[in-house]
């Protein structure tokens, strides 16, 4: 099963969705097309929950909020909609069927949801001009109200169960076992710090002979490498004529560097360069010669516990907070009667609502 419940619950600092992200449809480049198309819609009724209809059209209009927010730039586009659609209605859907039973569950337990609090969300998500806002997604005022009324409704209920079920709780020894598992499964990398010197050209190898023996001059009264760079700049003038570069300090992990590159560093004492090492140009596949200079090496080793606290505090709530909200969805799922044959009943299996023209 999965949950869209991020946008319902977003002050939590876990995640609560499942479902995948709308930056996955990879829209941003999105073009308009030369061609006018039109989204032809197949509504129906999907669901009938607690004797509240959910309909294509109802689906496609929270969608449209979701898309607003974040694919503003293409509003306008139908392809980009489409695509939108297409992807996601099925999850929205669901979350749909979710948040109506929620609703029905918060008010038989009577939490309240002002006016106000209404007002204000609306505020928050359309800003001062709301009506031209609601109007750029084809959504009425009323039906925008409903929509957010039940987002504060879901938002509020979810907390309250959260909170009485006592997922936020993490004791000492809930996270010294996952700190054990956690140091188990993984260590603390080691870093390189380091400057590579790149020499092209016909006269690479010379040049970097050169390069060499002026900085290991200049070395010898252990200046930091920018002091270094400076010098040599000053002593070999035009270095782009030269073809000789100078790159900023790399930091890396061990498994981000090249076996050969580390291979290269793991012989070098701190704050020195190495020989001139021929390797082949990626970019024009022509030889160059290197130098690399070592500034800083951080060995790994066992990470310490308050590096991850953090993260294995929000990993254990976050796996508390999956394991209660699918219990709490499948129970009220049972008590409304709203099963997977039920739905299935209703919907054929290649059910496809949007197409496009």
């Amino acid at each position: 099963m999965k949950y869209l419940f991020t946008t319902a619950i977003a002050f939590l600092t876990v995640t609560l969705s499942a479902a995948p992200s709308w930056g996955n449809l990879n829209m941003s480049k999105m073009d308009k097309p030369d061609q006018p198309s039109r989204i032809i819609v197949d509504n129906r009724v999907l669901a009938n929950v607690n004797n509240h209809p959910i309909s294509v059209i109802d689906v496609m209009k929270k969608m449209d909020t979701y898309f607003y927010k974040e694919y503003p730039h293409l509003i306008d586009s139908e392809i980009a909609r489409y695509q939108f659609y297409k992807g996601n209605w099925n999850y929205v859907f669901d979350d749909m069927i979710n948040n109506e039973l929620i609703c029905s569950d918060a008010k038989n337990r009577k939490v309240e949801v002002t006016n106000g609090d209404v007002r204000q969300e609306l505020d928050r998500l359309f800003g001062p001009q709301i009506i031209t806002n609601l109007d750029k997604i084809g959504l009425s005022y009323d039906e925008a109200w409903q929509m957010t009324q039940k987002d504060i409704y879901v938002r509020r209920m979810m907390s309250s169960i959260l909170y009485l079920k006592g997922v936020y709780n993490t004791t000492p020894v809930d996270l010294l076992s996952a700190f054990d598992d956690y140091t188990q499964k993984n260590k603390k990398p080691d870093l390189w710090m380091y400057h590579i010197l790149s020499f092209r050209g016909p006269n690479a190898y010379e040049n970097s002979q050169m390069a060499k023996q002026l900085l290991e001059e200049f070395n010898k009264e252990g200046k930091d490498f920018d002091t270094l760079a400076l010098l040599f700049k000053e002593r070999v003038d035009n270095l782009d004529a030269k073809e000789i570069s100078i790159s900023d300090k790399f930091q890396l992990k061990d498994s981000e560097i090249s076996q050969n590159h580390k291979q290269i560093l793991e012989n070098l004492p701190l704050h020195s360069f190495s020989d001139a090492v021929e390797e082949m140009s990626r970019v024009d596949k022509k030889p160059l010669y290197r130098l690399f200079y070592l500034a800083q090496y951080i060995p790994g080793g066992k990470i310490e516990f308050a590096e991850v606290e953090d993260k294995l505090k929000e990993a254990l709530i976050q796996s508390k907070v999956d394991v209660e909200i699918s219990s709490y969805i499948t129970g009220l799922r049972e008590r409304f009667g709203v099963t997977k044959e039920s739905l299935d009943e209703i919907l054929p299996s290649n059910f496809e609502p949007f197409s496009i023209k």
